[in-house]
């Protein structure tokens, strides 16, 4: 479902699991974030969902083909098709 690449950028251990059983062969690195509690993708999913502030957390590349894909929007879809009629927003899982 993804275009071809040769470099990875990942801190998560699912997706490192998941590239490791990959017949491809990639450059893997994990990135060193200078603000990991903010800089990271489950806290800017929900600061998404909760209308918080976001855009500063993410390169001006990122925000933009998120803006282009109308991707709040989806990331608010996906989150409130896992509330299980929930009435407060909770965080999402935290997968490590």
């Amino acid at each position: 479902m993804l275009p071809k690449f040769d470099s990875i950028y990942s801190g998560n251990k699912f997706v490192l699991e998941l590239l490791s059983r990959s017949s491809e062969t990639f450059d893997v690195r994990t990135p060193n974030f200078y603000d990991e509690i903010n800089c990271n993708g489950t806290n800017i999913r929900m600061n998404i969902v909760m209308d918080k502030e976001w855009k500063d957390y993410v390169p001006s590349a990122v925000y933009r083909i998120i803006s282009e894909l109308d991707g709040t929007h989806r990331i608010k879809v996906l989150f409130e098709s896992q509330r299980d009629g929930a009435d407060e927003i909770k965080q999402y899982p935290d997968i490590k």
